[in-house]
């Protein structure tokens, strides 16, 4: 198993850690990615923005990195299923 040493200066300003193993740090963006959970059409962005939100972000082009290919606003199908998450026990972390 891991060992991770932390130490921090008395003004508490700097932090170092050390890592007896190899450490990669994912930020959501990327386990939604490795999950296949980045996309989505533009009905469930509908759905689940305000619409206030959800217009200003049309209005700007803010949602094309989101939208699945060939999605458009006229496609009101269900939203995307995701794949199985495997669930990992307590103790493995």
């Amino acid at each position: 198993s891991a060992i991770i040493q932390c130490e921090m200066s008395p003004e508490r300003t700097d932090v170092m850690f050390d890592f007896s193993m190899p450490f990669e740090i994912n930020d959501d963006n990327a386990i939604l990615k490795r999950l296949g959970m980045d996309k989505t059409d533009m009905a469930t962005l509908k759905d689940l923005l305000p619409t206030d939100l959800f217009e200003y972000c049309k209005e700007h082009n803010l949602l094309e990195s989101v939208l699945s290919e060939g999605s458009s606003e006229s496609s009101f199908g269900p939203p995307p299923s995701f794949p199985s998450v495997a669930r990992l026990p307590a103790d493995d972390f």
